[in-house]
């Protein structure tokens, strides 16, 4: 379904009638049509789907792909690393990331010496598995580069992580894409940052005054005897939801997506005041529907906590990147070290002196083309 044929739902009567009308059409079509009936916001996934114009109907607080490509070369390019590795894992997600950024390379300037799918690992095949990932191990080797990109979800890269330390692939820079650049599960690996430098772009954190105080409060109910109460009323494997700890409920990559939640619930509400033409004392008595949403929310512009909250025609928001550097230094409360911000207007900023490079006089380590004399830039 188009945006013009979206937007035009207004002067259908009621939901059912127009999907009646649209009854002829393929299966995919029928499900664009329910699904355009509400208006979704995005906090945390992260789809090329989701921003295009075939969606008109769903929004983001998360920053778009699109932007997730640009802030990874304008990584490349800030430190001059024309000769990388990509990697991606099996799925959607790491796929188009190998994918696009290949496709960038020519126009960005630099060189990919190397693109794969890292498999996932899978009961039964871990032979299979285990060459595969040697083979990665030793073509990334050949190609002399010393900077990898890996578009990787968590729970698939940290297989790979586990077999690589054990093997000879070590001093290398790894880029981390959001989905795992404060993976917990792969810091935590033993004798990993033997492997290099861990750094890369992860949801921008903002501070909610009062939120991490009332978690506390919560855990100390569920204490006080809240839990035995819960157990009474819960017909599921309920134990690690009711004896989480705050560390349990906040970890590094959940405490950067509760802004993303409160913004989204946030953009709801000034988007039901437009739409129920709410004044500072009343509004209007009228049924909103959830389809009528849509152009509410794509008109809201607002501040909340010094970030300005809106919409762009692909229901992308205005968001930036934090840099993260993973520090081991055991000693820190914080592993994962905000060095640099990655603005929503392209605007790179990186204070590569606090990134511990592990070279003589903490230099960057350079990753350039040398001797493949008669490879062109962007193959």
């Amino acid at each position: 379904m188009s945006q013009t044929e979206f937007l035009n739902m207004d002067s259908v009567s009621s939901p059912l009638e127009y999907i009646k009308r649209n009854a002829a059409t393929s299966p995919c079509m029928l499900l664009s049509a329910l699904y355009f009936l509400c208006s979704p916001i995005n906090y945390y996934a992260t789809n090329k789907a989701l921003s295009g114009l075939d969606l008109p109907s769903c929004f983001q607080t998360i920053p778009s792909i699109a932007k997730q490509q640009e802030a990874i070369r304008s990584i490349l390019k800030r430190f001059k690393w024309t000769w990388i590795a990509v990697l991606g894992t099996a799925d959607d997600y790491g796929q188009e990331g190998v994918q696009e950024l290949c496709d960038s390379a020519a126009e960005a300037g630099f060189c990919v010496a190397y693109q794969e799918i890292i498999p996932k690992k899978e009961n039964g095949r871990e032979k299979e598995w285990e060459q595969t990932i040697k083979q990665v191990i030793n073509n990334i080797t050949n190609t002399n580069v010393n900077v990898i990109v890996v578009f990787g979800l968590d729970i698939i890269a940290v297989d790979f992580f586990e077999f690589i330390v054990h093997n000879n692939l070590t001093q290398k820079i790894w880029i981390a894409t959001e989905t795992w650049s404060v993976a917990k599960s792969i810091y935590d690996i033993p004798s990993i940052r033997r492997l290099g430098v861990f750094f890369g772009i992860a949801i921008e954190h903002v501070e909610i005054p009062g939120f991490n105080e009332h978690l506390k409060h919560l855990v100390r109910n569920y204490e006080s005897g809240a839990v035995a109460q819960a157990y009474g009323n819960c017909n599921q494997d309920c134990s690690g939801c009711l004896n989480a700890t705050v560390e349990d409920i906040l970890g590094p990559r959940e405490s950067r997506v509760c802004f993303n939640v409160y913004s989204a619930v946030y953009a709801v509400a000034h988007a039901l005041h437009k739409a129920l033409g709410c004044t500072q004392n009343l509004c209007i008595n009228r049924t909103i529907y959830p389809w009528q949403m849509t152009q509410t929310l794509k008109n809201v512009n607002f501040s909340l906590l010094n970030r300005t909250i809106s919409f762009d025609k692909y229901g992308d928001s205005d968001t930036g990147f934090d840099i993260v550097f993973w520090d081991w230094d055991r000693s820190r409360a914080d592993t994962f070290v905000s060095v640099g911000y990655y603005s929503s207007t392209g605007n790179l900023e990186i204070q590569a002196e606090r990134i511990k490079w592990n070279t003589i006089n903490n230099t960057v380590k350079i990753s350039t083309l040398k001797l493949a004399t008669d490879m062109k830039v962007g193959q």
